[in-house]
């Protein structure tokens, strides 16, 4: 993906060049959206200082994801991180990155986005687990509908996960 400034820069263009009313009004939305959210002006899209920020991460897995993040931003392992610290002590769940103002926008919008897909596909993968090995009890409660995509999605991961049971852990009977 581009950098992030860039992207700021050819909404703004968008939304300077077009003659469409409705695309127009988009681009300055999503410019203003982006640019609120992250503190940014339009003379700190003009700026490539270089300077240290913090990203925010809980557990293992976002801390790998956030390191895809920053490689695919960077476009290379050429980064460093941080152990970010306060008052002599490790702020805990937090990395600091030296980037641009540019950067640190397309790596929080980027993380943000993959964090949130990444959550669905493993709750989607949960499902499929469950299924798949019959791990549910009986029950009273309406079943809830699911689209055929969401049938077809649920049964290709079925396929996809091993077809182990705990019966075959079991020792067997010898006589």
């Amino acid at each position: 993906m581009q950098n992030m400034k860039s992207i700021l820069v050819k909404l703004k263009a968008l939304a300077d060049g077009t003659d469409f009313e409705n695309e127009k009004t988009a681009a300055l939305k999503k410019l203003g959206h982006l640019m609120q959210k992250h503190g940014i002006t339009e003379a700190d899209l003009e700026d490539d200082a270089i300077s240290t920020y913090e990203f925010k991460r809980h557990g293992r897995q976002e801390e790998r994801l956030l390191a895809q993040v920053l490689y695919k931003v960077f476009g290379s392992r050429d980064f460093e991180i941080y152990t970010l610290r306060r008052r002599g002590r490790k702020i805990p769940n937090t990395i600091g990155v030296d980037c641009t103002i540019g950067q640190k926008v397309e790596i929080d919008l980027l993380f943000d986005f993959y964090k949130e897909l990444f959550n669905r596909e493993i709750e989607a993968f949960f499902q499929a687990f469950i299924q798949k090995h019959q791990i549910f009890g009986t029950s009273t409660a309406e079943p809830k509908e699911i689209s055929e995509e969401e049938t077809l999605k649920m049964l290709q991961l079925m396929r996809g996960i091993s077809d182990e049971s705990p019966h075959k852990r079991l020792p067997s009977e010898t006589s």
